[in-house]
Parts: structure tokens; C-alpha cells; sequence
């Protein structure tokens, strides 16, 4: 038993050292033994993409789930690329008729005179996918990597944003924006 159970450690040491190598590789700013740390614990690090980056609805879902914490895309913040505020679709509403999804690419503060749409701004995503691509705010996160557990199958599943990733609502007077 003993025998066996020292015979699979330095297969996994390999492992974890080719993990912790491979994150040095990606530039993750590590060290090797915090590399390696951080691949035993399990966790991962990812380089959040910065601005004016075209990313697949799958990945620029996974970023809203491991930076809040949640699949409910209504509790996700965005920050304005112009005047910094930061708003959630949970806070934005357009007059009498709600617009949650207005909170991903137009700014509610109105700090500024006219804080240009997402895609005028200096900083937004441009995430496509089957149903088009549209311009978003950048997710309200700062410091440009992300420590998250390994990838699962839940990982690659594309959370439903009307006028992002799925059909706009008809309704929306934002519509026209999202595409």
C-alpha cells in the first residue's frame, strides 16, 4: 500500500509542475513556487482581457459568473468607460418601462454632459455570438488577473443577456444600441 501510494507522487508532482509552469508561461506574474501554490489549491489565474477586446459570448459570460459570483447577470456591475460610474441592470431603468440590460452599454449617471454608448466610449468589450455582437461596458472589476476555481461544464455555458448574448427585447428602447 505504502509502495503503490509513493509510486503515483512523482506523477503528480509532474503534473503540478507542468501546470505551474504553464502558468509562468501565460505570464500570470508569478513566481514558480506561487505558481505551484496556486496549482495545488486547485485554483487557476486568468488574465482578464482588457479593452476594446472581442470575446465569445461563452467567455465573456464566464467572466461575469467568476467576477460576481453568480449566474443572475441582473447583479453583475459595469463601470462606465467615460465617467467611471458604476451601475448594475439591477439599479437601471428607463423611465416607466425597466431596461435592465441599458446598464451593459449606456452609462445611467449622467455625470458627464453625454456619456457616449459602450461602443463610443474608450473602454468596452465587443462580445459575439450566434445571435450578433454588441458592445458592452467593461465589467466594474479592477487589477488585471482573476483567480477562479479549475473549468467546469457549468464554465461553458453562456448565460442569457437579452440584447447580448440572446435576442434583444422587443420592447427595449435600447435596442438599437446593443448591435
Amino acid at each position: 500500500m505504502g509502495a503503490g501510494k509513493a509510486k503515483d507522487m512523482p506523477q503528480r508532482n509532474r503534473k503540478v509542475q507542468r501546470a505551474a509552469r504553464q502558468q509562468l508561461v501565460n505570464d500570470h506574474g508569478l513566481s514558480y513556487t506561487d505558481a505551484r501554490t496556486q496549482v495545488r489549491r486547485g485554483t487557476r489565474v486568468t488574465r482578464v482581457a482588457p479593452a476594446r477586446t472581442m470575446l465569445a459570448d461563452g467567455v465573456w459570460s464566464r467572466y461575469g459568473r467568476w467576477i460576481h459570483g453568480t449566474d443572475d447577470w441582473t447583479q453583475w456591475r459595469f463601470r462606465c468607460g467615460t465617467c467611471g460610474h458604476v451601475q448594475s441592470p439591477a439599479d437601471n431603468a428607463h423611465g416607466s418601462e425597466p431596461c435592465p440590460e441599458a446598464a451593459m452599454w449606456q452609462c445611467a449617471a449622467g455625470q458627464t454632459p453625454a456619456c457616449p454608448p459602450a461602443g463610443e466610449s474608450p473602454e468596452y468589450y465587443q462580445v459575439f455570438g450566434y445571435h450578433g455582437h454588441g458592445r458592452v461596458f467593461l465589467f466594474d472589476f479592477t487589477g488585471g488577473r482573476l483567480e477562479h476555481p479549475p473549468l467546469t461544464d457549468a464554465d461553458d455555458e453562456i448565460v442569457e443577456v437579452p440584447g447580448v448574448t440572446a435576442p434583444a427585447r422587443g420592447s427595449s428602447p435600447w435596442e438599437s444600441r446593443a448591435r
